[in-house]
């Protein structure tokens, strides 16, 4: 491994770096205290006594600071931030413990007695030489300490005068050499070592985090994993496994494979060893049991694994019993369908991209009379379409081909009898997973019978309505015909009524002509707004009107057949507000006497009709007759407002049974509604809603619509 050892490895004073030198701190804070108490000691006898004094208070000192620093260190988690701050720390406290042994040889130097001067040198040498073992994880500050401690010494046995003083300093200076060398090395070493411990410290936390993920993987995978031996003893299992086989990891590790297979896989890897001793898998689908004893379906892969010169089966099992059915579904749907397409009344076919039959079922064999057999792998056009259909067959090919249009029509075909018949077609393309059509399939339905039956509705529509308006056409010829000579009856009737001279005896007779007559004007009348109605012709002309006018006008028109009848009329209208109405002054007159003389000639002996009024959101108003009669079933109800229409229990009652419906049509042509609310028993309320005159121009919008 290449060292760049001219980087100074506290350069980087990592927490790691710091944590290094404070762990050696105490050994050299020892030796300092040590060799600076002996050295003092020997040299008491040699050296002024306040001199030693002096140096031994700051060497101890300074020991004392060194050491109190690295407890501190101790009692804090450094980060990389305060790392550097505590390793400026330790650095100064070095320096300052070389220059007070550096101090020693020029303070405490004894002249001319070689004895303690070699002492003295043997002391601040080994001091230097200890230094290499705990300041060379930064080579720049052992460089320093060796230098600071040894060269003073140097320098006092070369200005010396004593005996061996030039040896002595030539000594020291080789001696200085070889320690800045063993320090270099020791470096050197220390990053050696330092680098290889953290590829270490990598390499374990990544194989950690990778046994982690491998292990996390393992127990949370959907999949049952299984490791055996080659006996078929567990030696390691998943949560996946003991989930879906109902046992304890523990139970399981003391178990075989045998114990959970209905099917044994071993067999089928001794089978296939030679696949997996080449690093493939084997697949295969097998039975297992589980701790209750029910049974499961799994999908098994298979591997073979060596660890530490040992196989071993490495097993993944999935439960594939929801897999299984939902084939066993979709078996079932797809057998359905092709049941259901065979039995279909609709003609079921598929065509190849050339228009060319690829299927082709019962009902299209019935549609058209070719069988399945005859038919698969021929064109359209030489089976079922005509010369004179094939461009526009054609044309919806393309269409469907290009996914344009074409998803149905409705054509002329053939059938193997030559018959010609009309077709609707729901077409489908069928397309591949790139989005190209390579088929067509399609729903064909013979429509001929229907189409007739519908030519055969519309025709008689048109009869029905041609005699509907013949009908109507005589009616209203009939009408005006009756009215002539009806119109002269009544008026000679009413001339003779008004004679002096006519017998008592026939004045009575004149009555009963009157009577009918009028009867019979009533009976044509309502057949001429009837034949105006169906052909159309019948207008309104809206305008605002009083509603309190219109309805005077209708009370005293009754107020002769209320008294008739014993009818009494309660008005709860005129007396209080007088709204305005935008409708048609005359209709709604027409449509309001015809319900008074209904709820008139309808009611009990002696009873009552009730008219009142009820605004509907302000928008249009309610006009309501309540009588006392018998009322109406809801069987009853449904047959009113249609013409000729009468309930049977009033078939003695004078009417013509057209009065409801004409009221019905003109309320609706002025926008309005007609509607009844009845009880057996208690009465009928028939009410007729039509707008106020603040809405008037939104109903004209709705009546031209």
């Amino acid at each position: 491994m290449a060292i760049n050892s001219s980087k100074p490895l506290m350069a980087d004073s990592s927490v790691e770096h710091v944590r290094l030198i404070y762990a050696a701190v105490g050994q050299a804070i020892f030796a300092t205290i040590v060799s600076s108490v002996l050295l003092a000691t020997v040299l008491w006898p040699v050296v002024s006594h306040n001199t030693l004094l002096l140096w031994l208070s700051l060497m101890l000192l300074i020991s004392l600071v060194r050491g109190l620093t690295a407890y501190q260190y101790t009692k804090h988690s450094a980060n990389d931030e305060a790392a550097a701050i505590w390793f400026r720390r330790f650095v100064v406290g070095s320096v300052f413990a070389s220059i007070g042994w550096g101090a020693a040889a020029v303070l405490m130097f004894p002249e001319n007695d070689a004895a303690h001067q070699v002492f003295l040198a043997f002391v601040v040498g080994g001091m230097a030489a200890g230094s290499i073992t705990s300041l060379s994880y930064s080579k720049y500050l052992v460089y320093f300490y060796l230098v600071a401690s040894l060269l003073p010494l140097q320098l006092r046995f070369f200005l010396s005068d004593t005996e061996l003083g030039l040896e002595m300093a030539v000594m020291l200076i080789f001696y200085l050499m070889m320690l800045l060398f063993a320090a270099t090395r020791a470096h050197n070493s220390i990053l050696q070592v330092m680098s290889l411990k953290k590829d270490c410290d990598e390499f374990n936390r990544s194989y950690q985090q990778s046994e982690r993920r491998y292990q996390r993987l393992l127990q949370t995978a959907a999949d049952a994993f299984l490791l055996h031996d080659e006996n078929g003893k567990f030696v390691d299992v998943n949560t996946q496994a003991c989930k879906d086989l109902g046992y304890s990891r523990n139970e399981m590790l003391n178990m075989e494979i045998t114990g959970i297979t209905v099917t044994s896989g071993l067999q089928v890897a001794e089978q296939e060893r030679s696949k997996l001793e080449k690093g493939e898998t084997i697949q295969f689908e097998a039975v297992h049991k589980r701790k209750d004893g029910s049974v499961f379906p799994v999908e098994v892969r298979i591997g073979l694994i060596s660890i530490d010169n040992s196989n071993f089966y490495s097993i993944l099992a999935r439960d594939v019993t929801e897999r299984k059915r939902d084939e066993k579904i979709i078996r079932e749907s797809q057998q359905r369908m092709a049941l259901h397409v065979q039995r279909t009344p609709l003609g079921v076919i598929e065509w190849d991209k050339f228009f060319c039959v690829t299927e082709w079922n019962q009902a299209a064999e019935t549609i058209f009379g070719y069988k399945k057999e005859e038919v698969i792998g021929r064109h359209a056009k030489d089976i079922i379409v005509p010369d004179e259909g094939l461009q526009q067959v054609n044309e919806v090919w393309d269409n469907l081909i290009n996914m344009q249009s074409g998803l149905r029509s409705t054509n002329e075909n053939i059938t193997k009898d030559k018959t010609t018949i009309l077709c609707d077609w729901y077409n489908t393309p069928l397309i591949n997973e790139t989005g190209e059509v390579i088929a067509v399939a399609s729903l064909v339905q013979d429509i001929t019978s229907q189409k007739n039956a519908e030519l055969a509705i519309i025709r008689a529509k048109e009869e029905a309505e041609a005699a509907s308006k013949a009908k109507s056409d005589f009616l209203s010829h009939m009408s005006h015909e009756f009215r002539t000579p009806l119109t002269a009856i009544l008026g000679f009737s009413q001339i003779m009524s008004l004679r002096s001279d006519v017998p008592d005896k026939y004045r009575g007779y004149v009555a009963e002509i009157t009577k009918a007559g009028a009867h019979l004007l009533e009976l044509i009348n309502d057949v001429l707004d009837l034949s105006s109605i169906e052909a159309g012709k019948l207008s309104c002309k809206l305008a605002v009107c009083e509603l309190n006018g219109i309805l005077s006008d209708c009370f005293k028109f009754v107020e002769g057949i209320a008294a008739d009848n014993d009818i009494e009329i309660i008005d709860e209208v005129t007396g209080s507000d007088n709204y305005l109405v935008y409708v048609d002054r005359f209709r709604l007159k027409q449509a309001i006497i015809n319900l008074l003389t209904n709820a008139i000639k309808y009611n009990s002996k002696q009873g009552t009709v009730t008219i009142s009024c009820t605004v509907l959101e302000e928008k249009f108003i309610s006009i309501n007759i309540e009588d006392t009669g018998s009322g109406l079933t809801e069987k009853e109800q449904l047959r009113l407002f249609k013409p000729f229409e009468r309930i049977g229990k009033y078939k003695g009652i004078d009417g013509t049974g057209i009065g409801l419906m004409i009221t019905k049509r003109v309320v609706e042509m002025m926008g309005g509604e007609v509607g009844v609310e009845s009880t057996v028993g208690k009465g009928s309320v028939f009410w007729l809603k039509v707008a106020l005159s603040s809405d008037a121009n939104v109903l004209n919008n709705n009546i031209k619509k």
